[in-house]
């Protein structure tokens, strides 16, 4: 996900915030690492959390980044 990101939102001066390193990639993992293991080792949907999570956390690190639609 995040090499795709890298090759596909180059910076540009148009779009010279576009620019991701590995911290921002931490910032996904860190957010993930939040998630107390009793919200999801009970339940059956623990997979679909943990799925639900990991989106949220992209969208909050990359796409909160994104200007324009087309990207």
């Amino acid at each position: 996900m995040y090499k795709n990101i890298c090759e596909s939102l180059k910076p540009t001066p148009a779009k010279s915030h576009y620019l991701f390193n590995l911290r921002d990639l931490s910032r996904v993992i860190e957010g993930m690492m939040l998630l107390k293991k009793e919200l999801f080792v009970d339940n059956d949907s623990g997979t679909n959390k943990i799925c639900r999570l990991w989106i949220h956390e992209i969208c909050r690190v990359f796409y909160d980044r994104i200007s324009f639609e087309d990207d």
